[in-house]
């Protein structure tokens, strides 16, 4: 299978055909037409024909040739169309992520090269899930299995599931505290002032990813 409805065709005459031991008739050029570009068994492949009904194209060759009118039994004849077997040529790449609070892509596919180009990769996040052309993504920093295949179809031989281990890493944060009071005038009760806590660059940490002790 490489999504082409072309055929080319290989034609044999026959040897009580021929008058005498030593002629020789060699045909090429014949070309053909599947009824479809999906892999398949015994597919109709109808051949090329001019405007006389003869097949187009062709050269006839050999030795005494020309002292004989070719003829040819028929028109259409059967052929397979077999699976392509799909290779995953370069394989993607784990990301390099960093936890920054919203969901990221955990492959990196910008270099993946898939035999035939036209196979697609599916991804899953477990090896029995559900399969997806889309890109799993995370969002809290931990660690992830991905798996990918290429599915086997009616026209790829598949490559069975495999495994990468990828990891958000935490976010280093220099953080500033800042409380909403800082002076109290005592009266006997507990003050619980307001905490709130920013990167160095005034991004605000959200709250519940942090405690106050």
């Amino acid at each position: 299978y490489d999504g082409n409805r072309i055929a080319t065709i290989h034609a044999v005459v026959e040897r009580g055909g021929l008058a005498f031991s030593g002629d020789v008739i060699t045909i090429a050029g014949l070309t053909g037409t599947f009824d479809n570009e999906d892999a398949g068994v015994d597919k109709t492949v109808t051949v090329t024909v001019g405007a006389d009904g003869k097949p187009a194209g062709v050269t006839v060759g050999g030795t005494n040739f020309e002292h004989y009118d070719i003829s040819y039994s028929a028109t259409t004849v059967k052929a397979t169309i077999h699976k392509a077997v799909a290779k995953i040529t370069t394989p993607p790449a784990v990301a390099s992520l960093t936890y920054n609070g919203s969901a990221q892509a955990l492959l990196d596919t910008a270099a993946v090269v898939i035999d035939p180009n036209t196979a697609q990769l599916e991804y899953a996040l477990s090896e029995n899930g559900e399969y997806s052309i889309d890109i799993p993504e995370g969002t809290d920093a931990g660690s992830y299995r991905v798996w990918y295949r290429v599915r086997e179809t009616n026209n790829y031989i598949g490559v069975a599931a495999v495994s990468v281990d990828v990891t958000i890493k935490k976010k280093p944060v220099s953080a500033t505290i800042t409380l909403d009071q800082d002076s109290f005038v005592y009266d006997g009760a507990a003050k619980t002032p307001t905490v709130t806590l920013c990167e160095a660059d005034g991004t605000l940490i959200p709250d519940d990813e942090y405690t106050v002790g």
